[in-house]
């Protein structure tokens, strides 16, 4: 109601409301309390002391720290990641986007399936979430401790 009345004040609800007829909806005791919502840090902790209090310290090393400058884009990254050297000595060697596919191992596919399983077994068991009918398969890699 808040956000029609304020951002749209001639406009109306996928419902054809107006802001004032959804007001007579809610009643005449009705009075919005506004809260300040803090969406930067509402927790008060880091991704990572959060990710250490839900056993997930071994995720967070190998996933989520390594890859916050490829999902921030940071220049690094898409130095690394996103650009080649133009192969014209005239040009002095300026980066231009490189467009490829990149490689999957097996080796990442065994840490993906292993990040999903503790997921699963973390929600069953602290969160209370179902059962999983359709378990995954392991995948079998020679030489490696499972």
């Amino acid at each position: 109601m808040l956000h029609l009345q304020d951002t749209y004040p001639d406009g109306r609800s996928m419902e054809g409301l107006g802001s004032e007829n959804l007001a007579d909806q809610l009643g005449a005791g009705f009075s919005p309390e506004l809260l300040d919502i803090e969406l930067g840090n509402w927790t008060k902790k880091s991704v990572r002391e959060l990710a250490f209090a839900a056993g997930l310290e071994k995720q967070y090393r190998l996933v989520y720290d390594p890859a916050s400058a490829d999902i921030h884009g940071t220049w690094m990254s898409l130095a690394n990641s996103n650009l080649t050297w133009c192969a014209l000595p005239l040009h002095r060697y300026h980066r231009i986007p490189g467009i490829y596919e990149p490689p999957i191992f097996l080796e990442t596919l065994v840490a993906c399936q292993e990040i999903y399983e503790q997921c699963l077994g973390l929600g069953k068991g602290h969160l209370g979430f179902p059962l999983v009918e359709d378990a995954l398969t392991p995948i079998p890699i020679a030489g490696a401790s499972s």
